[in-house]
């Protein structure tokens, strides 16, 4: 039986030479690179269990996209990727030390290595906010979730429909 690999995907795109509303960014760029790296779409169940981070913002010019997959402890190849405004293409070149920086002191492979946010846990959130708020909170981030998965989906069948890759 073989070891599975660990692998991450960086992705380097600018967002104005991207298809589709802000909302939509997200999953096309996490479908068409676990498509080109993986020939799947993106699918964060097991046995694939992909991890998606973006960081650089979406509403700005440069942003950057990482789907990790494979054992935390283990070290990864780094598949590096860039949008050319039609297609994910190779980028052969190396990344730069602000990027690997960021690889190294925020975005680590290991999701339990990351330095913890400012943000709260939903159980912290719940014990500062009235029970209203909470539940409001909680509505608007399942139904944010639930359309980002559905744009997922749309696009897988949509793909399958048309281009029959998938």
């Amino acid at each position: 039986m073989s070891t599975p690999v660990s692998t991450r995907v960086f992705v380097l795109c600018k967002t104005e030479k991207m298809p589709g509303s802000y909302v939509e960014k997200i999953p096309l760029m996490a479908n068409a690179a676990c498509r080109r790296v993986w020939n799947r779409d993106f699918n964060k169940d097991p046995p694939n269990e992909d991890r998606l981070t973006t960081f650089g913002g979406w509403m700005n010019t440069r942003c950057f996209l990482l789907v990790d997959n494979g054992p935390v402890d283990k070290p990864y190849t780094l598949v590096r990727l860039r949008w050319d405004g039609q297609k994910l293409v190779d980028d052969p070149a190396l990344v730069d030390r602000y990027i690997q920086r960021q690889f190294d002191t925020i975005y680590q492979f290991n999701p339990a290595d990351r330095p913890k946010t400012n943000g709260l846990t939903d159980e912290e959130l719940k014990e500062v906010l009235e029970p209203h708020q909470f539940e409001a909170f909680m509505k608007s981030k399942n139904e944010m979730t639930a359309r980002h998965m559905e744009k997922l989906r749309q696009q897988t069948w949509n793909c399958m429909v048309h281009c029959g890759c998938c």
